[in-house]
């Protein structure tokens, strides 16, 4: 049997420690909020000073390489916000981002505008929108702008192991974008 002292240093001692990580909890959870109002009022400053215009325009971009081309998409801000609202919200592409931007941005104005650093996925929206015959792209090999319906779509011709690519080009043949359609899970024989 447990003596009466002994029983009370185990309390107090499990008190102590409950205590100590309720303590230890609230603090977290303090120090996520602020760093979570201190990322959204970057995102903020970021969206305000580059404005959403009635004109996106971005690099075309080729997936398999994680890089951008030397092509340039234009799409028309309220396309991309269709496309936004027919997605679901998702956090790994950003489209709840890119929403806040177009809907706080310009309509009326005509320049241009890039989307910000922190939306870092955009080319999965343009490349999916580019596939719905949607905006228009400007190869950078010959120096032509085409709708995107006069655009050349090749969907992955063999299934291996990794990323399977789909790619759009230019009626010339040059790579507008190349977006991933589906992984393959699998070992590669060695030998």
């Amino acid at each position: 049997m447990i003596t009466s002292p002994v029983l009370i240093a185990i309390v107090t001692v499990t008190l102590f420690i409950i205590l100590i990580i309720k303590k230890r909890k609230e603090y977290l959870e303090r120090e996520l909020d602020r760093e979570v109002e201190l990322e959204v009022d970057g995102i903020l400053a970021e969206f305000a000073a580059s404005p959403c215009t009635s004109l996106i325009e971005v690099a075309g971009y080729d997936s398999s390489r994680y890089m951008p081309t030397d092509s340039v998409i234009q799409f028309d801000s309220d396309v991309v916000l269709r496309e936004v609202w027919e997605s679901d919200l998702n956090i790994l592409d950003d489209t709840g981002k890119i929403q806040y931007w177009i809907e706080q941005g310009d309509p009326s104005n005509k320049t241009p505008s890039s989307p910000p650093a922190t939306i870092e996925r955009f080319h999965h929206i343009s490349f999916s929108l580019l596939t719905e015959k949607q905006g228009r792209a400007r190869c950078g090999a010959c120096n032509q702008t085409y709708e995107a319906a006069e655009l050349v779509y090749t969907k992955f011709k063999s299934l291996s192991i990794g990323w399977n690519y789909d790619c759009i080009e230019c009626p010339n043949g040059h790579l507008i974008s190349r977006g991933n359609r589906l992984h393959i899970y699998g070992t590669r024989d060695s030998e």
